[in-house]
């Protein structure tokens, strides 16, 4: 049987060098069982990420490049992020430009992947472990010894099946969800 290839989005700004540190990372693991794809959002150095997209092509699975039109801001860019997780078949992985994976990242997707798989109770795997959360200067513990709720769309990286990635996004965008499958705190309601 082979082994299943993901879908790895990076969300780029305006920084080569930190778009170079996760490229780094990412050389690490198997190039065989992932393809490449970007959104970069719109800045004064938006061609200068590009190019340094454009030299990946040697090196990785190069899949969509998209250069937006307009400064989109973090949270509008990472939703739009999400709309595209929802277009790959198998949904695929998130991550933002300033991060870096570990070189287990693959082997720790084969086995959560299937894991998750047809359980509609997990939406996402956070690619991440951060015991303190910045943006409220508090421990980021989860919410009353359950799963971690967050309010926001974040780009901390994660995987999301891609029917998850619709739910998700159609959420983000038009405040909908499917009340059958979930129940959503009052306080994260539009």
């Amino acid at each position: 049987m082979s082994k299943p290839t993901y879908d790895i989005l990076i969300a780029c700004y305006k920084s080569v060098q930190r778009l170079d540190k996760l490229v780094s990372s990412l050389a690490l693991l198997d190039k065989s069982r992932f393809k490449l794809h970007f959104s970069i959002d719109y800045s004064s150095k938006q061609s200068e990420v590009a190019e340094a997209i454009e030299e990946l092509k040697d090196v990785f699975n190069i899949g969509l490049i998209i250069a937006r039109d307009e400064n989109l801001g973090l949270q509008a860019h990472i939703t739009e992020c999400i709309g595209i997780l929802a277009g790959f078949d198998q949904g695929g992985v998130l991550l933002e430009d300033d991060l870096f994976v570990d070189k287990s990242l693959i082997e720790y997707l084969d086995e959560y992947v299937p894991y998750i798989e047809g359980d509609d109770s997990i939406s996402s795997l956070g690619l991440y472990h951060q015991h303190y959360f910045h943006y409220s200067a508090l421990p980021f513990l989860p919410y009353e010894q359950g799963p971690y709720l967050l309010e926001y769309p974040c780009s901390w990286g994660l995987h999301m099946s891609a029917k998850e990635a619709i739910e998700l996004y159609n959420f983000l965008i038009e405040g909908t969800y499917n009340e059958n499958s979930v129940v959503v705190p009052s306080n994260v309601l539009k």
